[in-house]
């Protein structure tokens, strides 16, 4: 017979059983991520100690792991293996054993070299930002800060000596456009299409994943048969290609794979090929996709360095020699792909929440490497 006094008994004995088992099993749970925790303090005591005979208190290495023990497999981040450094590093979130940029000339070089420039003159700040840096500069270390709810970004000269940082350009991405779109000028605040201070721009498509760099000028699908004066105004040219992929073939959420390619540069530094199509399918980007001739034989091709797996950190690996303190996705090292050489020439890592490093030498100029450093923190919907 039925008895709803039985029927209540047998649901609530029913719910605290079940509510047993979910306690057991979070129990199970809390003791093997405390047990993991445990083993990953052991062996960073022990890496650091055989290291440097460095040892880390338990409250040191609480704070060291404030992430629990589970890094972000997408961020990237710097690794200096001082003993100094060890204690700040321990969370490292991308750590890799690479050939870091390096800087031999003088800290003052490049500063002279843009002292000597006429910052009144637009024209001559436009040729220094598109031509390629000297080679006898070697690497300008540069700084990109961020304003974040105006998405506006500036680029500034690292001065070492402890003055102020010297401006060199901003940009700013453009609102209720369908795809990224970021103007960038040489002046701090004009950034209106139009203006004669907006050097150049840069494009991404829907995905995020391919970013186009072009110069000022007219778009080769902007013709208009009614006030064709406009159509006098020179085709753009096209500076760059930025291609975003993920570097693990297995998971779709691991560090970034990015591919650069830039016209080559003659002896004089000079392009070789002016890259100005007058059709859309003569663009660079359709020259790479479709392995043409002219783009095997006049641009170069840059790829990011990969980082590699600690298993004892559970984390990627990727060294910055000191230049990049804070993980992050957007952080990359950009080497050659056709040749042997692991020199860097473009590298870019966060220092604060809104502020970067950028650090680049020839063949980029600083406007191709203001334009790939802006499309790393960008969306990427494609592998993001």
């Amino acid at each position: 017979m039925y008895s709803p006094l039985m029927n209540s008994f047998s649901s609530r004995t029913n719910s605290q059983e079940s509510l047993g088992m979910e306690n057991s099993q979070e129990s199970i749970f809390q003791s093997q991520r405390e047990a993991a925790l445990k083993r990953r303090r052991q062996y960073l005591r022990n890496s650091i100690a055989s290291k440097s005979s460095l040892a880390l208190s338990p409250t040191e290495s609480r704070q060291s792991l404030s992430y629990e023990g589970f890094p972000s497999s997408k961020s990237i981040h710097a690794f200096d293996d001082s003993p100094s450094a060890q204690r700040q590093e321990i969370d490292s979130k991308i750590i890799q054993e690479t050939t870091p940029i390096r800087n031999n000339n003088a800290p003052n070089d490049f500063l002279k070299y843009f002292n000597s420039i006429d910052w009144e003159d637009p024209k001559a700040i436009k040729k220094i930002m598109m031509q390629p840096i000297p080679k006898e500069l070697g690497i300008v270390k540069c700084k990109v800060k961020r304003n974040k709810k105006k998405n506006q970004y500036r680029l500034y000269l690292e001065n070492e000596t402890g003055t102020d940082d010297k401006f060199l350009m901003s940009a700013k991405k453009r609102k209720k456009k369908a795809t990224s779109n970021y103007l960038i000028s040489i002046s701090r605040n004009d950034l209106n299409k139009g203006s004669d201070n907006i050097i150049g721009k840069l494009r991404a498509n829907f995905s995020g994943t391919i970013f186009q760099v072009f110069g000022s000028g007219r778009s080769p699908k902007d013709v208009d048969d009614f006030y064709d004066e406009r159509n006098e105004e020179p085709l753009r040219k096209e500076y760059g290609v930025i291609m975003y992929d993920n570097c693990n073939e297995k998971h779709s959420n691991g560090p970034r794979r990015i591919q650069f390619c830039i016209p080559k540069i003659d002896a004089n530094d000079r392009v070789i090929r002016e890259w100005q199509p007058e059709t859309m399918e003569e663009s660079m980007i359709e020259s790479v996709k479709a392995s043409s001739m002219a783009a095997m034989q006049n641009l170069y091709y840059m790829k990011s360095r990969q980082p590699s797996w600690n298993e004892g950190l559970s984390s990627y690996v990727l060294n910055f020699n000191k230049r990049v303190s804070l993980s992050s996705k957007k952080n990359f090292q950009l080497i050659t792909q056709t040749e042997k050489s692991e020199a860097v020439l473009l590298q870019f890592g966060r220092t604060k929440d809104d502020e970067f490093i950028m650090d680049a030498q020839w063949p980029f100029s600083l406007f191709q490497a203001f334009a790939c450093s802006l499309s790393s923190c960008d969306s990427k919907l494609g592998i993001d």
